[in-house]
């Protein structure tokens, strides 16, 4: 693996993580949007739905990259 990862290499990857959660984000709101529009009575249960989902994928992605950390150290999971 990497033993030493450059500041800007380390900073292009952190810019790459959030614009595709960003992406990822705004396109699941639209199609909730259009499905709340489309079926009123679910729109609650919906946006419900989409946090329960976003928090269990938030802490799945903690516990992976918390045991990536702990199993290859810093730099070489951050170069993962």
């Amino acid at each position: 693996m990497i033993s030493t990862l450059p500041v800007s290499l380390a900073l292009v990857c952190f810019i790459g993580v959030v614009c595709g959660m960003a992406i990822a984000t705004a396109t699941i709101d639209a199609c909730i949007a259009k499905r709340s529009i489309e079926v009123k009575e679910l729109a609650p249960e919906l946006q419900s739905l989409r946090g329960v989902c976003l928090s269990f994928g938030d802490l799945f992605g903690f516990f992976v990259s918390g045991f990536l950390v702990h199993l290859l150290g810093p730099q070489e999971a951050l170069g993962f």
